[in-house]
């Protein structure tokens, strides 16, 4: 409540008149805005991690305040545009617009705008062509099926104790037999990509030598574990990823 409240105390500030504002000696629109975005920060790190599926990298020292609209005299809407990364600042930089809604007792998200960088787009495209070689390569169909990257996979064993076991075996295949295959500062092969439905799965991989590799899944007792592992010839991928993807 006192955050609320604190949040809505620097939101007039900032549409203060700007003549008012102004006269103001100890007004400082860096700090006022800075203040405001560090308040703001768990709101934005979370819708950030429900729109990935993880927690994903982002700076707010490159944070922006795009706009502040009062709705009603104690209610207010705020643009918040933030800018994600990879590894170590590393592309893709993708943009993040978040829009919420302040009132006295609460901040609602209102709506999210992911605008994705080229380096992203290529990746999303490398990983369309390699799932559907694979998937054509075993006549699956997984559409009814709900996906995890590998990063996905791992945030969700963190707060899943029943998704723990998948993570192990995404990282076996991870570390054990894509890591060595792996080029710098390009690769041609991507983390295991999981795919669930109720007590059955899938986890899909292809080797540097274009090698589709499919594990099958199945939860039993509450525990998953790899009832089949099967191989076939595939499409060899160029190496276009960078290394830390």
């Amino acid at each position: 409540m006192k955050k609320i409240a604190t949040l809505m105390t620097i939101v007039t500030i900032l549409i203060m008149p700007s003549k008012i504002y102004a006269q103001s000696e100890q007004a400082d629109e860096k700090l006022i805005t800075d203040t405001l975005i560090t308040i703001l920060n768990p709101f934005i790190e979370k819708e950030i991690d429900h729109y990935y599926g993880y927690p994903k990298q982002y700076g707010l020292y490159d944070a922006n305040i795009l706009n502040v609209i009062r709705e009603s005299q104690f209610s207010f809407r705020v643009n918040v545009q933030v800018t994600t990364f990879e590894h170590a600042h590393s592309p893709p930089y993708s943009k993040e617009i978040i829009t919420f809604e302040i009132s006295p007792t609460d901040v609602n998200t209102l709506h999210y705008k992911h605008e994705a960088d080229n380096v992203e787009k290529a990746i999303d495209a490398f990983y369309r062509t390699t799932l559907s070689d694979i998937q054509q390569s075993f006549n699956l169909n997984l559409a009814s099926f709900i996906s995890y990257r590998y990063n996905q996979l791992q945030y969700k064993a963190e707060i899943n104790n029943e998704m723990k076991p998948l993570a192990t075996i995404a990282d076996e295949i991870a570390n054990n037999i894509l890591f060595p295959e792996r080029k710098i500062p390009y690769k041609n092969v991507v983390d295991p990509v999981t795919f669930i439905k109720d007590n059955t799965g899938y986890m899909l991989f292809k080797r540097a030598d274009g090698t589709n590799v499919s594990y099958q899944l199945q939860k039993k007792d509450g525990t998953w574990t790899v009832i089949n592992k099967a191989s076939k010839p595939g499409k060899k991928m160029q190496h276009q990823l960078p290394w830390y993807i």
